[in-house]
């Protein structure tokens, strides 16, 4: 059982203690969020890929298509980003003991970092 940081009234809370509006909502948005997660992740992976097929296309009908499925694939990325990380963010704010635990800190830096290589796949798109 994690523990958390301390209540008001000094004694340890634990996550598993903490009161929720609705058990099945957490349940549906995480499940939500990994999926796209998922998404993003898969996206973030087959890009870079499409560059390198892009780079070493020859022929015009070649270079168009390619340019196609870098666009299409970087706004399914963007979608799947923006859900994971708006259902994440809401799912911390439902539980406010959350932001107290390293491993969500740390969890959430490595989430930035990914949004910077989105970023830069999006520079290298355009």
């Amino acid at each position: 059982m994690a523990t958390g940081a301390a209540g008001s009234d000094g004694r340890r809370v634990t996550l598993s203690s903490q009161p929720r509006a609705n058990g099945n909502l957490h349940a549906l948005a995480q499940g939500i969020s990994c999926h796209r997660g998922s998404q993003w992740f898969a996206g973030l992976f087959y890009l870079p890929r499409l560059y390198v097929y892009h780079a070493d296309a020859n022929d015009s009908i070649s270079i168009e298509r390619f340019r196609i499925m870098e666009r299409r694939l970087f706004a399914i990325m963007t979608i799947a980003r923006l859900a994971s990380v708006g259902l994440g963010a809401a799912m911390v704010a439902a539980a406010p003991i959350l932001p107290h635990h390293g491993v969500l800190r740390i969890k959430m830096l490595l989430v930035l970092m990914l949004i910077a290589y989105h970023s830069s796949c999006y520079k290298l798109n355009v």
